[in-house]
């Protein structure tokens, strides 16, 4: 017989997407919370007595969720938390009950997912995500999603029940772990790097590394740019000891066709300090660039670059998935990802960078 699995095991298990009444904010989960839960249950439970009172189906409000795209990167005073509780796939609209605190609706995706039950404070959950953690890698399983929590319970209960959640793949088995961003097998000497995201005390190095690593100063100078004017959809930096030898951006591009548009971003540039280049830094991060798009939110990601590089991290050519891009760039360098999976189903048009792009051009 094989041994009787805990209530607190780790499991994979696969779910359907869920359509949710959704509410976030940036700060500790104490403070969020308290501003967000007010509004998400007010509209939550207006709307099961709306739909009550006028003698349609109405529903169970079930447990809150809250997802943390960001926790991995940010002290937790930073914090993006984007909370939501389960409504009707038939919601069309929702009752607005808190000013201040918009509550919208979403579809969460989810399919496989890796789940743990942590019974206990919150601030004791460290060993359980580990738990977790290893359980996803030694199933031969790696991360594709945000950290989420369920709560199952009042945060005053007696044992307090949550839910830890990912959403997960099996491992491509081509060397490389999107989570920790193993670099190619073919670059040597690989070193040990923390990819995080930038501070205000790193935009000098920042510059500096892409002035060193292109031999100019047009990439530097986007950047900042790009800063300046609130462009930076995500910038990370790679620091080996205390120096600053590596930086990769992510800023918004605009994809048109006749009579609609939508987002993407970009990646560009990313850059290496020369005397370090050849050690998996640039595919380090790339992979955590790329794991933080996903994260944030964005599904699809344009590039111009060398064909022999980005296909690696799944990039493939742009014309062939219709999309077009504003500047005269080969067929071969012009390449796109969908970091989920049909997320350009049905939609092309041309690509429209920001203004600072057309400068450094």
């Amino acid at each position: 017989m094989s041994p009787r699995r805990l209530k607190t095991d780790p499991v994979v298990l696969e779910m359907p997407s869920q359509k949710m009444a959704v509410a976030e904010a940036k700060g500790s989960p104490d403070k969020v919370f308290a501003k967000i839960f007010p509004a998400l249950y007010g509209s939550v439970y207006t709307l099961k007595f709306d739909l009550k009172k006028r003698g349609l189906e109405s529903f169970k409000v079930s447990c809150p969720r809250a997802r943390y795209p960001n926790a991995h990167l940010y002290p937790k005073g930073e914090w993006l938390i984007i909370a939501g509780i389960p409504v009707p796939e038939s919601t069309m609209s929702l009752p607005q009950k808190e000013p201040g605190t918009e509550v919208k609706l979403e579809t969460w995706e989810y399919g496989t997912v890796a789940q743990i039950l942590h019974l206990g404070p919150y601030d004791q959950e460290a060993e359980t995500i580990e738990r977790l953690q290893r359980f996803i890698t030694a199933h031969g399983y790696e991360i594709v999603g945000p950290h989420e929590e369920e709560y199952q319970s009042r945060p005053d209960a007696k044992t307090i029940k949550t839910l830890i959640r990912y959403q997960v793949r099996r491992k491509s088995g081509k060397g490389q772990d999107t989570v920790h961003g193993r670099g190619d097998a073919r670059e040597r000497g690989k070193a040990s790097v923390t990819i995080r995201p930038e501070t205000a005390k790193d935009r000098a190095s920042i510059h500096h590394v892409n002035q060193e690593a292109f031999g100019q100063s047009q990439e530097a100078d986007l950047v900042d740019k790009l800063r300046k004017r609130g462009a930076l959809t995500i910038s990370l930096v790679a620091v080996e000891g205390t120096a600053i030898v590596g930086h990769i951006a992510f800023s918004p591009v605009e994809i048109t066709s006749e009579g609609s548009s939508f987002e993407a971003l970009t990646l560009a540039p990313v850059a290496v300090l020369p005397h370090h280049q050849r050690r998996g830094i640039g595919s380090q991060l790339v992979l955590a660039g790329l794991q933080e798009c996903r994260w944030v939110g964005h599904d699809i990601v344009v590039v111009v670059g060398h064909p022999d590089y980005y296909p690696r991290f799944g990039f493939a050519p742009a014309r062939a998935k219709g999309l077009e891009c504003e500047f005269e760039v080969p067929n071969d360098a012009w390449m796109m990802t969908e970091l989920r999976e049909g997320a350009l189903a049905g939609r092309q048009g041309k690509v429209i960078f920001r203004r600072e792009f057309g400068d450094a051009m």
